[in-house]
């Protein structure tokens, strides 16, 4: 092989791979083996399946009932794409690596058919001998090349998964941060409110959505807001602490 330069195969460093953004509810980032039926195709080339971990998506979007559960598990989402970016990266290399050997084993194959001498070319033995060889090239080529185009399709479907999962997350943090600007909504207090809030032209604003809050006191409390927020005109207002039970 020589006179060909193959890729070297790059690997994440361990606190990209091991590490694991965790977020309360949500699990953990904890990558596995490469797993593949595949592993016809690395086992020639010598490559190590299970240096490589796995995607896996391990975080998904669930509603934040608080500003502070949004902002962690957007950032959790965040931190998954990295990681599986990563991952996706080194898989890629893999693979790239693998079609190469594969590659120079066919051109070894070849050249050694093209420069038998006469005496080999009569001898059925050797002929059936460089055949097998040239055949078997050839089949460990097509085996790389499909592994590592579906290799590829792979990376892209959990990449785009996990974009999905933190555009739920944002578009999350943008809904909050227009209830929390809601200039219509108007707080129930003890004393009635010094001014109705009105418009540019004067006029009281009316209230665009109805709000439900999840206060985490125990109850049914969620599994009511989850209903209402069935319906169209309804948004998550972020609850705050304000109740706590204490306990010795």
């Amino acid at each position: 092989m020589a006179g060909r330069s193959v890729p070297g195969v790059g690997y994440a460093n361990a606190s990209t791979l091991t590490g694991a953004p965790k977020h309360a509810g949500h699990g953990t980032l904890a990558p596995r083996a490469l797993a593949m039926d595949e592993s016809k195709a690395a086992k020639p080339f010598g490559v190590r399946e299970k240096t490589v971990p796995a995607m896996d998506i391990f975080v998904t979007y669930e509603r934040s009932w608080s500003i502070q559960d949004a902002l962690d598990q957007h950032s959790a989402l965040a931190e998954q794409r990295e990681v599986l970016t990563e991952i996706g990266r080194n898989r890629l290399r893999v693979r790239h690596t693998q079609l190469s050997f594969a590659e120079l084993e066919v051109e070894e194959a070849l050249e050694a058919a093209k420069t038998m001498s006469g005496l080999d070319a009569g001898d059925a033995q050797r002929v059936l001998q460089i055949a097998g060889r040239v055949k078997a090239a050839v089949r460990d080529l097509r085996t790389a090349s499909r592994m590592q185009q579906l290799e590829q399709g792979i990376v892209n479907k959990h990449l785009a998964q996990a974009d999905a999962e933190s555009e739920k997350a944002r578009l999350e943090m943008t809904s909050i941060k227009e209830v929390i600007d809601d200039k219509s909504l108007v707080v129930a207090l003890d004393d009635p409110p010094a001014a109705t809030p009105v418009d540019a032209n004067g006029k009281p604003l009316k209230q665009r959505y109805r709000y439900c809050t999840n206060c985490k006191v125990g109850g049914h409390g969620q599994r009511f807001c989850e209903y209402f927020l069935e319906r169209p005109d309804w948004r998550v207002y972020p609850n705050q602490g304000w109740f706590k039970d204490e306990k010795d």
